[in-house]
């Protein structure tokens, strides 16, 4: 339509920015079952606050948010099938810290003005690389560190390697809580170019370079299970 009514356009394509290198991204490899468990995992311990959960589905963040209710956790969830009274209060809440958790599809993945969310976790992939960047963007604003951890199920594992390649890195990946059962293996079919045409290659996994370069851990390997709940420890000693 565009070219019907404009004559000579020029178009204009902006980069995406890579992420903020303070966030410490990881990501668990795991079957599409064990991402709950995993969320129990990693709040055993420690009461979670300032927390971002992204799906890619009003349909799984209703599912995700009734199953964390489940499981005892404060939590919250922003859709498009809300009323715009309905995602302010929501909102508000979060804000105030009544709300401890917010289930969101990527509406809030944008725009939103909070500067002290320490722990984004992607339950889903992010379809491409700039959603991945607006997602995590979330955490590690006005100067505040934050973690970003990946649920990467098998059928996901392309996407992710994408991702991986326009951020050029091998992400952190955390081995699976022993509990949960045996996770899948890391090897995913990324999207190549290949004499003008896309086709399927199969990449194997690499080690991984430590995800933490700003950040000071005990071991060389990063514990993201106890940083994440250090984070939000101290979020929660800062209220008091």
């Amino acid at each position: 339509m565009a070219g019907n009514i404009l004559n000579n356009p020029a178009e204009v394509k902006l980069a995406v920015s890579k992420p903020a290198e303070k966030i410490v991204q990881a990501a668990y490899v795991c079957y599409e079952n064990q991402k709950l468990g995993i969320i129990r995992s990693l709040f055993a311990e420690e009461t979670p606050e300032r927390v971002i959960i992204f799906a890619s589905s009003k349909l799984k963040v209703k599912e995700v948010t009734k199953a964390l209710k489940q499981m005892k956790l404060n939590v919250g969830e922003m859709h498009s099938d809300l009323e715009q009274a309905q995602r302010e209060e929501v909102m508000y809440e979060f804000k105030a810290g009544r709300i401890n958790i917010l289930v969101a599809t990527d509406i809030v993945a944008r725009g939103i003005d909070i500067d002290d969310i320490r722990l984004v976790i992607n339950y889903d992939v992010p379809h491409d690389s700039e959603d991945y960047v607006h997602r995590i963007g979330r955490t590690a604003r006005a100067n505040n560190d934050g973690v970003a951890i990946t649920f990467v199920s098998e059928k996901e594992q392309g996407n992710f390697k994408n991702i991986e390649k326009f951020l050029d890195r091998d992400i952190y990946k955390i081995p699976v809580p022993e509990e949960l059962g045996e996770a899948p293996e890391y090897k995913p079919r990324a999207l190549t170019e290949e004499d003008g045409a896309a086709v399927e290659t199969d990449v194997s996994q690499e080690e991984t370079r430590t995800a933490v370069t700003t950040v000071k851990v005990e071991s060389p390997e990063p514990n993201v299970h106890r940083m994440a709940a250090r984070r939000n420890k101290h979020c929660g000693e800062e209220k008091k």
